[in-house]
């Protein structure tokens, strides 16, 4: 039992590291506070940066790090550099608000820019694709993904917003014209 205990100990990263910080980060209430697929998004991040970087010391944490951090993220992709950035942030927050850190490491790095002839981000669907999606949907009996396709694409809406929206109180007193019952346009 003593020896699983000592290969526990030594899987936590040390005190006074950057991979101590992310360890605590991970079990910070801000952390806990994530909805689970950021979580869990997050913890590839922690563990990518835990590995690249987990043993450097706080107080060689400074601006030229991180931007030498953010240009070797840069190569494996700008959205992977922007978001292991972004943890990086959230991680050392505590850090620097108790000055274990001597000043904001962050301060004037910018985020990894998307390259200009990348493609678009969210192409818009062809008309051919979105059939195909929506044929696809019900045969497998999925009604509802077909549904959300056919809402997104002539609908206009997005992940969220329709579920979001107050069905039963947008439509209780209107008709299809936007009449409201009782002939009162008012």
């Amino acid at each position: 039992m003593a020896e699983l205990d000592k290969i526990e100990r030594a899987k936590i990263p040390s005190a006074g590291t950057l991979g101590g910080v992310l360890h605590a980060y991970n079990r910070s209430q801000e952390f806990l506070s994530l909805a689970r697929s950021t979580q869990s998004g997050y913890q590839r991040c922690i563990d990518e940066i835990t590995e690249d970087a987990g043993d450097i010391l706080l107080i060689d944490i400074d601006m030229a790090f991180v931007n030498g951090l953010k240009d070797a993220w840069a190569k494996r992709g700008h959205r992977v550099a922007n978001i292991n950035m972004q943890v990086l942030k959230n991680a050392l927050r505590p850090a620097i608000i108790d000055e274990r850190l001597k000043a904001d490491p962050f301060t004037h790095v910018k985020k990894v820019r998307r390259p200009h002839g990348a493609p678009e981000k969210n192409p818009i669907w062809e008309e051919h694709e979105v059939a195909a999606v929506i044929e696809l949907a019900l045969a497998r009996k999925m009604p509802g993904l077909a549904r959300a396709v056919a809402l997104g694409r002539w609908g206009g809406f997005v992940a969220g917003r329709f579920a979001a929206y107050p069905l039963q109180r947008a439509f209780r007193d209107t008709t299809p014209m936007g009449i409201r019952n009782g002939g009162s346009t008012g």
